[in-house]
């Protein structure tokens, strides 16, 4: 006849069980929040909202925007045929380079010196490109009117470079003067100048020579016709436009916005922009300028896809003779944390830095990306070749170490648990009758030895922030972009090359990348099971069962993770493997063999050990 035990909740085992049962339970919430029900709220909400922006009309006075583009009706042409279009003006600065077109005086042609499309590093990454090309990003400035007046330039104006400025837009020299006279008494001129680093100053002014008084207003637009070349659509890291407006972030994913419809913010503060995984292009008035900002879209994904970002500042009324200007900047570069920072102090801007997607572990992903930039500063002295990579393996020390006392009181109150589970048999059954008496009995023996049955808890609720925090950094880190590591990895920031579905490369073909599942996946799977074997075991043996499956579960998840944080978690585990060993050591009275592992430490030595759990105890003596 099977022995069958009533839970009981004043158990240990039966309360870790409960414990363990009810951090899975808010794991599985969590996760469906994350990946379930946040997106579908969100886009129940973005669909009303989109609803009710269709039926207000944006050409409204005090609601001035430009429109969205239409849909090209031009054949698509390559980014050099496209250059070649319209006459141009060069851009040559100390981080960038590329050129400005005249006809529009649009901002379409910029590089980015210091980066390269892929690893042969041949082709510098294309920031901004012609709208007439595949993948076109460009941004525009003008002016708007409300009156049906005055002709205002627009896309296909012709402007002159003016003999009084610059004729190349250089870091630090000065400024490149564009003119254009409608020949109805407005005369129009836009200043452009380039520092060392991303950023533009515009100058924009308005000469009213005619006989009448004009009220006009300056604009500035961010438009793209494509997502970005390595665009996934990751919820854990934004891709798309992004806006402090008013006092509140503003960042819309990219098929949120797929009806048409968006956003429409008018009076308001700030800067608004479109940002990629490693790169930004943000329009920056200045602080106190009140305007109207408006972000649209229009079906994701489609050839005719297009995403715009719109800044209109307050109307200008120009009498007779006098002149009006409006100064502003723009950021045009790649997403680096100095520069961005640098600039929100500099120019006085609220919360620029929100264009570096730190999280919802904010507290915790900033702190993390300056350790691992630190270690890779210090790396450098090192290796050259390597310095990431060896700043990241430091970081692992660093952060296991800061967790090491943490997770040595859990370790040492696993163990220990272990070994007063006699205790605790006898207690209970000497007691089963006296629930109270029961009780305390346990808390003293819990005392008595220094045990605490919730701590191995802790290490859950603290290690799922950092495991968060540390793959926001390294999503986001441009540090880790096309950074080898030593070996087979060419580039920490994408997911390992090889597949052990080819043999690692052995046999000629290429699976499919569901079938992918790299070396160093497979190496976090070896360092999870070396892992397991040093841990004590669990009280349930069916927990014990689930666990098993545990790391060819997360291998294959982490196949598609970049391969940096599989790095980074399989030397962790390894440190985690020698910190347990240690742990278990200094305990004493444990089976540490890494060969016969765990589970069969499960078995008692002898039969009179497991039918006396008095005998057994008599060998235990309290933690001096």
């Amino acid at each position: 006849m099977l022995n069958m035990r009533p839970n009981d909740p004043n158990s240990a085992e039966d309360r870790a069980r409960t414990m363990v049962a009810v951090v899975l339970s808010l794991a599985i919430l969590l996760a469906y929040y994350i990946f379930y029900a946040k997106p579908h709220a969100d886009a129940l909400r973005q669909a009303e909202q989109q609803k009710q922006e269709q039926q207000q009309s944006t050409a409204a006075p005090g609601k001035l925007a430009p429109v969205v583009a239409p849909a090209a009706s031009k054949p698509i042409l390559s980014r050099e045929e496209a250059l070649k279009e319209s006459p141009r003006i060069s851009v040559d600065g100390k981080r960038i380079e590329g050129s400005i077109s005249l006809k529009g005086a649009r901002i379409d042609d910029i590089r980015l010196k210091d980066y390269y499309q892929d690893l042969s590093k041949t082709e510098k990454v294309a920031l901004l490109s012609p709208a007439d090309s595949a993948r076109g990003y460009y941004v525009d400035n003008g002016w708007l009117s409300n009156q049906s007046g005055p002709a205002l330039p627009d896309a296909n104006t012709v402007w002159k470079l003016s003999p009084n400025g610059a004729q190349t837009v250089a870091s630090g020299g000065k400024p490149v003067i564009l003119e254009w006279d409608n020949g109805h008494g407005l005369k129009f001129e836009t200043d452009v100048s380039l520092d060392d680093n991303y950023l533009f100053t515009i100058r924009q002014s308005v000469t009213n020579n005619g006989a009448q008084p004009v009220s006009i207003n300056p604009y500035h637009t961010t438009s793209r016709d494509s997502l970005p070349v390595d665009f996934r659509g990751f919820y854990a890291l934004h891709e798309g436009p992004v806006a402090f407006l008013g006092g509140k972030t503003v960042d819309p994913q990219y098929k949120s916005l797929a009806s048409g419809s968006g956003y429409d913010i008018p009076d308001t503060t700030g800067w608004i922009g479109i940002t990629d995984r490693y790169w930004l292009v943000a329009m920056l008035p200045k602080p106190d300028q009140q305007f109207n900002a408006s972000i649209k879209g229009r079906n994701y994904g489609r050839p005719d896809q297009h995403y715009q970002a719109d800044i209109v500042d307050a109307t200008v009324t120009l009498k007779p003779g006098e002149t009006k200007d409006e100064t502003s900047y723009l950021y045009a570069g790649a997403k680096e944390l100095d520069q961005i920072q640098g600039y929100q102090e500099k120019l006085g801007l609220r919360n620029f830095e929100l264009t570096f997607d730190f999280g919802i572990y904010y507290l915790i992903t900033k702190p993390f990306y300056y350790l691992l930039r630190f270690l890779i500063s210090i790396s450098g002295k090192i290796t050259a070749s390597g310095r990431v990579g060896l700043g990241m393996l430091l970081m692992t020390l660093v952060v296991r170490g800061g967790m090491f006392p943490v997770a040595s009181k859990s370790f040492r109150s696993m163990a220990m648990m272990k070994k007063i589970q006699p205790l605790m048999k006898e207690i209970q059954e000497k007691y089963k009758d006296d629930k109270v008496r029961l009780q305390e009995e346990i808390f003293a023996l819990y005392k008595e030895y220094n045990v605490n049955p919730f701590s191995s808890c802790l290490p859950v609720f603290i290690q799922i922030p950092v495991f968060f925090g540390l793959y926001k950094v390294i999503l986001l880190s441009i540090e880790l972009r096309q950074a080898p590591f030593w070996g087979w990895i060419p580039d920490l920031s994408s997911p390992d090359p090889t597949s052990i579905f080819n043999l690692f490369g052995l046999l000629p073909f290429a699976p499919p990348f569901s079938l992918t599942l790299g070396a160093w996946p497979c190496i976090y799977c070896l360092t999870m099971i070396l892992q397991k074997r040093v841990s004590p075991p669990l009280p349930d043996a069916a927990q014990e069962r689930m666990q098993a499956y545990f790391p060819y579960f997360f291998s294959l998840m982490m196949s598609g993770f970049p391969a940096g944080l599989v790095i980074y978690y399989s030397w962790s585990n390894l440190l985690g493997v020698f910190q347990q060993y240690y742990i278990l050591k200094q305990v004493g009275g444990h089976d540490t063999s890494l060969i016969r592992g765990h589970s069969a430490r499960r078995k008692p030595k002898d039969k009179g050990d497991s039918d006396n759990p008095a005998a057994a105890a008599s060998d235990i003596k309290p933690p001096s």
